[in-house]
């Protein structure tokens, strides 16, 4: 479990990464503005 909590934070930047990339598709492929607030988690 060294592994798991030795690294937490690249963890959750690859995670973070991800989630921004799918939210870009998601707003780009719907056309939606950031701005206007996504419901999206």
């Amino acid at each position: 479990m060294d592994h798991r909590a030795g690294k937490p934070m690249v963890r959750q930047a690859v995670r973070g990464r991800v989630s921004a990339g799918g939210k870009s598709l998601v707003i780009h492929s719907l056309g939606a503005r950031p701005a206007s607030g996504a419901p999206l988690p």
